[in-house]
């Protein structure tokens, strides 16, 4: 799948990312569950791939990107707990987050 198509007939994980930023701007997740916070975690193919996706935040975002996305590739996580490994913020800040901190 490519994190951007263009086009209005076509689907894209950038559009999913843009559902996801609404349903953060209007506290979807607060109204229906109760929580104040909320992550969502994409696990994707490569290093570069994270990038593209980090890219697809920053473009949605009007360049300032967002730490509601984390995002981490395969090998990566295999290596590690997935608590305890750093994941790419969606900020492009370029800083690891953890899970747990």
């Amino acid at each position: 799948m490519r994190v951007v198509w263009h086009g209005k007939d076509c689907t894209s994980f950038a559009r999913k990312l843009a559902l996801y930023l609404d349903i953060w701007r209007y506290k979807v997740h607060h109204a229906q569950f109760g929580f104040q916070a909320v992550r969502v975690l994409t696990v994707t193919t490569s290093k570069q791939r994270v990038g593209t996706m980090v890219e697809a935040v920053r473009s949605l975002t009007g360049g300032n990107g967002s730490g509601l996305f984390l995002f981490v590739d395969r090998e990566t996580l295999r290596a590690s707990n997935p608590l305890d490994v750093e994941w790419v913020s969606g900020s492009g800040k370029g800083v690891g987050v953890r899970l747990i901190e």
